[in-house]
Order: structure tokens, then C-alpha cells, then sequence
């Protein structure tokens, strides 16, 4: 065993009810709701003798840009994603599940592995590109040759959302300037 791993970012009325804690009679609004403790423990799973730092990135975590990228931060060079998608059903959520993940491979430059239950199962290389993947509902093994990238982090591994902030910045100065040149 490589270690033992604890989902941290949980899902809202599915895995918690927010505010649950003090306002106790919401439980009877959602029944169904779990009431589990998120884990607090950000760690890699290395293989050491294979260079491997692995991020484990446990069901919807893998939509989550920030929690990836702090992953990448402490060094990681593949990431997996291990999810149960079986409560989607036969609907459309598996293949959003796996569309939303893609942006992951592409904002950290690595490949990202899912590993579902019932839900799409897929190889995604750096650059956002599906390279196998499997139909859900179905028991199929994946298999392709990939590579570690160890070749440094990404602008937004780097500065996270700060270049989002100064493009917000300089639309808002742009607005402003142009208004001001229409009321002159």
C-alpha cells in the first residue's frame, strides 16, 4: 500500500449539509445528506524508484482548479482521478464529470488517469486531449504508454488566478476609459 488518502473537498448536501452544526433541525430538509469529516492531509503518493509523485484527486476534486494546482506545487507529476459516478445514472453527468477534468491535465502540463466505477474512465495527455477512454457502465481496462512531466509549472501553477485579476483589472480600466472618453 502507497498510502492512505482522505477526500478533502466534499460534496454540498451530498457528502455534508452546510451549517448542519448549528442549525441541527436542517437535517430532516435533506435526510439523505451525509454527514461526513473531510480530510485535512494534502499528500502525494511517490513511487520512489519510478520518479512517480502521483496527486490523488478523489471523486469531483478533479474539478476543482486550485486543489490540482497546489498538488503541482508540491511537485506532483501525474494525476488520478478515482470517482464514483454510478448515482449519475445513464444520464449526461458522467460525460460533464470528464469534460470538466480536462482543463486539469492542461492548467498543471500532465497527464491525468480517472479511474471510474460506472462513469467514463479516460487517459487525458497534457494538452487536454481525450487519448483512450472507456462508456460508462461498462468494465473495460484502459491501456497507453505516457509521460512524467517534470519540465516545470505552467503560468497558472505559478500564479494561480492572479492573471485572471489583472485581466479584470485592465477590462475595468479599458471600460472606464472608454466611457470617459464618450462623456468628454
Amino acid at each position: 500500500m502507497l498510502g492512505r488518502f482522505h477526500k478533502i473537498k466534499l460534496l454540498v448536501f451530498g457528502e455534508y449539509l452546510p451549517f448542519s452544526k448549528y442549525f441541527p433541525s436542517l437535517k430532516k430538509l435533506s435526510p439523505a445528506t451525509g454527514d461526513y469529516v473531510p480530510g485535512s492531509e494534502l499528500n502525494l503518493m511517490n513511487i520512489d524508484e519510478l520518479g512517480v509523485k502521483i496527486a490523488p484527486l478523489i471523486c469531483y476534486e478533479d474539478i476543482i482548479p486550485s486543489f490540482s494546482r497546489n498538488f503541482k506545487n508540491q511537485g506532483a507529476n501525474l494525476l488520478i482521478n478515482l470517482t464514483n459516478d454510478a448515482w449519475f445514472g445513464e444520464t449526461i453527468a458522467p460525460y460533464q464529470h470528464l469534460l470538466l477534468s480536462v482543463p486539469r491535465a492542461v492548467e498543471n502540463r500532465t497527464y491525468l488517469l480517472r479511474a471510474t466505477n460506472t462513469g467514463v474512465s479516460a487517459i487525458i495527455d497534457p494538452l487536454g486531449r481525450v487519448v483512450k477512454k472507456t462508456d460508462i457502465f461498462v468494465q473495460q481496462t484502459l491501456s497507453a504508454e505516457i509521460r512524467l512531466m517534470n519540465n516545470g509549472n505552467t503560468f497558472y501553477v505559478k500564479y494561480g488566478y492572479h492573471f485572471y485579476l489583472v485581466c479584470l483589472i485592465i477590462t475595468v480600466i479599458y471600460l472606464a476609459a472608454t466611457r470617459l472618453r464618450r462623456h468628454n
